[in-house]
């Protein structure tokens, strides 16, 4: 039997800080979720995931109701 791929984002693309916004280039075969900031330690999101998605949504919903 095959492995099934667990995500369909190809192997490009940013890895993010939801914290500092920091970002570095993805590595294949290394999720996003596994690296660490290094600037501030949080878990790194993969841009264009759903937890980034989601995120990105409740930034843009922070900057529009003028929070800081």
């Amino acid at each position: 039997m095959t492995a099934k791929q667990r995500h369909d984002m190809g192997s490009g693309g940013k890895c993010i800080c939801p914290k500092c916004e920091a970002s570095v280039s993805h590595e294949r075969g290394l999720p996003c979720q596994e690296l660490r900031c290094l600037s501030c330690g949080v878990k790194m999101l993969r841009v264009g995931s759903p937890h980034y998605d989601l995120w990105k949504t409740k930034q843009d919903a922070k900057k529009g109701s003028g929070y800081c």
